[in-house]
């Protein structure tokens, strides 16, 4: 199988990282009661204006925790959030608008929702947005600006953005093709994933390299590896 064909394939896997990040609240939900409880709670202090707050009772809601599920509600409540700078709900309300979950679909306003958490440093959000540059989703495509965003979110360790960086890296796309850049990409996102089909692509990189060139691509990896989990 070629690289470019792998393109593909990888990109539709990465959307599956337009997800949600909400580790605050949930090992809160254990009973239905307290479920109920907690989403009162919750609800009071979202009402006030309180920005976490705001976002949770959009969990609740996508989620059908406390209360019966309803996207539109959490489209809502993430919207009073994420207009108040959070951006876990920025990222939220852009992956609603991207999926058209609760809200007519449209890319324009998800890439609008995904720029503001991506140049606050979400490092997900950074990979959602090369992907959409890439695949011009609400956008003129544009690889350069791909290669962007998924840079800054490589260099976060997000292990999506690795590889897709190493994609245009093999492909040529908004960089000059090169395989061994690419290769260490692979290499770092197949150290934190261990996803077979990431191994594949880098297998196929590491054929179109020298000895040599194979060598010290390997080098690099290691020590980039060993520097992006230092301070872990």
């Amino acid at each position: 199988m070629s690289l470019r064909n792998f393109y593909t394939i990888l990109f539709l896997l990465s959307l599956f990282s337009v997800g949600f990040s909400a580790q605050t609240v949930q090992t809160a939900f254990a009973t239905s009661t307290t479920e109920q409880a907690s989403f009162a709670e919750t609800k009071q202090k979202a009402q006030a204006g309180d920005a976490d707050a705001q976002f949770n009772i959009g969990l609740m809601y996508f989620k059908g925790k406390g209360v019966e599920k309803n996207n539109a509600e959490a489209v809502r409540w993430f919207r009073l959030s994420a207009e108040q700078g959070e951006t876990t709900a920025q990222h939220n309300l852009g992956n609603m608008y991207y999926t058209g979950e609760g809200v007519e679909q449209d890319y324009k306003e998800a890439m609008s929702w995904f720029e503001k958490a991506a140049e606050q440093g979400v490092a997900e959000t950074q990979n959602n947005l090369g992907l959409m540059y890439a695949n011009g989703q609400g956008t003129v495509q544009d690889y350069k600006k791909a290669v962007k965003w998924y840079g800054l979110s490589a260099k976060q360790g997000f292990t999506g953005a690795q590889f897709n960086l190493g994609l245009m890296y093999a492909n040529g796309r908004g960089v000059k093709q090169d395989y061994k850049q690419a290769y260490v990409l692979f290499s770092l996102a197949y150290t934190n994933s261990n996803n077979k089909k990431i191994l594949e692509a880098r297998d196929i990189a590491a054929q179109k390299l020298s000895t040599a060139e194979l060598l010290a691509a390997q080098k690099l990896s290691r020590e980039l590896f060993a520097q992006m989990n230092k301070y872990k």
